[in-house]
């Protein structure tokens, strides 16, 4: 057996180990700060495994406010009357995206004031019958870093273009691009090319895969069981669920016109179905269809 004995150079040794453990004990080193958020998400750090997500929801809404047919371009006290049954559907305060169609601009405009909304407008050529500029909207709670437009290359020929507008979000795990779309009502065959030309756009040069969460709500003329909307549950999941499982009408006569469709890189995105809902209006013959979307570290 080997033995120290406590003489010699092990007893020197042993004796500076013993002093810089004092030292050690006696002045501890300052605590390391811990990992910024980002350093957390992206893997960088011991931490990374024991971070909770995040879950934020929102309310996704998409609405055709018959504005110039059934309104003639008017912006008065069913305006308000709006506003009050939209703060119903989404609560003041929380993350809240409303797709517009068949909107006169000073309907946009005052819709926006009522509700404290940021509103895009996108211009389709024509004018209602009050003179205003018609078209679509997408309204948002949050102020978009940049927003974009798209005219359908497939069109008519009617002066009255149909096309998307879209608006971009910061997001924790990149960025968020919600849009409001409106299709061809009378050309099934224009309406079809027009949906496919969608979902092969990219806004601001990215396809809407490529976006943490893409929300993609609008009136596409066409039911469920159309081929129109076909490109559309191929790449992405609609609020109501399954095309061939829908619950919910969007237009005063039974048909669902209108819906709300999500894709992107969050694979933990998903609508809350028992959250999906349309709320009648007697201001139009579509119903306010919304539901409340999960989007884990996608919406901030």
């Amino acid at each position: 057996m080997i033995t120290c004995s406590g003489r010699g150079p092990w007893a020197a040794a042993l004796a500076l180990t013993a002093a810089l453990l004092s030292l050690v004990l006696a002045h501890p080193a300052a605590a390391r700060p811990p990992h910024p958020p980002e350093a957390a998400m992206s893997g960088a750090g011991p931490s990374a495994a024991a971070a909770e997500p995040v879950a934020v929801t929102g309310m996704i809404g998409t609405y055709n406010i018959y504005g110039n047919v059934g309104h003639r371009g008017d912006a008065g006290t069913w305006i308000e009357e709006e506003a009050e049954r939209l703060h119903a559907i989404a609560p003041p305060g929380g993350w809240f995206s409303l797709a517009l169609q068949e909107v006169c601009h000073n309907q946009g405009a005052a819709l926006a004031a009522a509700t404290g909304m940021h509103g895009t407008f996108y211009d389709t050529g024509v004018t209602c019958a009050n003179g205003e500029r018609y078209g679509n909207v997408i309204l948002t709670r949050s102020a978009p870093l940049r927003t974009h437009t798209y005219t359908f290359p497939t069109q008519t020929g009617r002066e009255e273009k149909r096309g998307a507008v879209c608006a971009v979000f910061p997001a924790i795990l990149g960025e968020v691009v919600t849009c409001s779309v409106h299709l061809e009502s009378g050309s099934e065959e224009v309406r079809a090319a027009q949906a496919a030309e969608l979902m092969a756009w990219q806004p601001g040069g990215r396809p809407f895969e490529d976006y943490a969460a893409a929300l993609i709500g609008g009136d596409l003329n066409a039911e469920p069981h159309h081929a129109t909307v076909t490109p559309l549950y191929q790449a992405a999941e609609e609020a109501d669920g399954p095309r061939d499982a829908w619950r919910h009408a969007t237009h005063d006569d039974g048909r669902k016109l209108d819906y709300l469709f999500t894709t992107g890189t969050s694979s933990n995105t998903h609508w809350r179905t028992t959250a999906t809902t349309a709320v009648a209006t007697p201001h139009s013959d579509h119903l306010i269809y919304a539901s409340r979307l999960d989007c884990t570290l996608c919406l901030v």
